[in-house]
């Protein structure tokens, strides 16, 4: 999965040592420097009669790899032109030492259920389910590669090979991390991106019935779904939440709460329906802040419920 990168700007820091080398002939050390702008809060640039050479090699490397997809084609002869996309990434950090949340435990084997075992069950149990629905649209069920490096294998299929024409896909709907924490919580991200993200959400959720939170603002561009809104394209992140076990040996299939995980599936299931059949196709609008306000703070007095202790002013 070659793709297109950059590689970045440099960013180049000094030691204690340097930094006062660097500043030996200017009239300042590097203490008093401190005092004067941590005193005044101001800064205290100033011209240095010494100069500094520096030179930046890269070493860029490609690591072959592979997005695993699959398409169930529309039923009716219109809408077929247009797609979902389901996704879910399949990687993890391996063996943690790069990603891991638990340095003593570096080298020890990240098995990653719910980050993101549990994503790609869902997209797995999700196309063996839809096709008997005979859904109007077309489906594109995809695994993604590379999200624990910077959403790669997503980017990859939004920038260089979508395998259904971007301006006919209607919605993306990810799953990332939908195995863990209480049986009733769950969030929904995109709703800060299209109105009609907590309407289909909610009427999908009335037979399954979940509290539906929606303060994932932070984590909009997270996740796989990050590409798709970037690219004007509504989109749904569902996300169990984040627990101790996140990015350390422990998120292990022993803790995946499966009746819960298997709610979040009919759920998505029942958006997808709701998506793939309907006549008109849900509108990319980017919300007000005060509406984006209200969301967070309904769902904050929804949390207040079930943690107390993560909500407290």
């Amino acid at each position: 999965m070659p793709s297109r990168s950059e590689s970045g700007i440099p960013i180049i820091y000094v030691s204690r040592k340097v930094a006062r080398d660097i500043l030996d002939d200017s009239g300042y050390s590097l203490d008093s420097l401190y005092t004067l702008i941590d005193g005044t809060l101001r800064p205290r640039s100033t011209d240095l009669k010494q100069s500094v050479h520096i030179s930046v090699n890269f070493d860029v490397q490609s690591i072959p790899t592979q997005n695993v997809a699959g398409i169930l084609r529309g039923s009716d002869p219109v809408l077929a032109d247009e797609a979902i996309v389901i996704g879910a990434h399949y990687d993890h950090v391996g063996l943690g030492h790069h990603g891991s949340l638990s340095r003593k435990l570096e080298g020890q084997v990240h098995n990653g259920a719910d980050d993101n075992g549990s994503g790609t069950v869902g997209v797995m149990e999700l196309a063996r389910l839809l096709p008997a629905t005979t859904p109007k649209r077309t489906i594109v069920f995809i695994a993604f590669a590379g999200e624990e490096e910077g959403l790669l294998g997503s980017a990859f299929y939004v920038n260089d090979q979508p395998l259904h024409p971007l301006k006919k896909t209607v919605t993306m709907l990810n799953l990332d991390m939908i195995g863990r924490n209480e049986d009733s919580l769950l969030w929904v991200g995109g709703a800060f991106y299209s109105r009609d993200v907590k309407k289909i959400a909610e009427e999908a959720n009335k037979e399954v019935g979940f509290n539906l939170l929606y303060n994932t603002g932070l984590l909009t561009f997270g996740s796989d779904q990050a590409g798709f809104i970037r690219r004007q394209i509504p989109a749904m992140f569902l996300f169990s939440g984040l627990h101790d076990d996140y990015h350390t040996p422990s998120d292990d299939v022993g803790k995946i709460n499966f009746t819960k995980m298997a709610r979040v599936i009919q759920l998505a299931a029942n958006i997808i329906q709701n998506v793939a059949n309907r006549p008109d196709k849900p509108k990319y609008e980017e919300l007000p802040i005060p509406e984006r306000t209200k969301l967070v703070q309904e769902s904050l007095n929804v949390m207040r419920r079930f943690r107390p202790q993560d909500t407290k002013k």
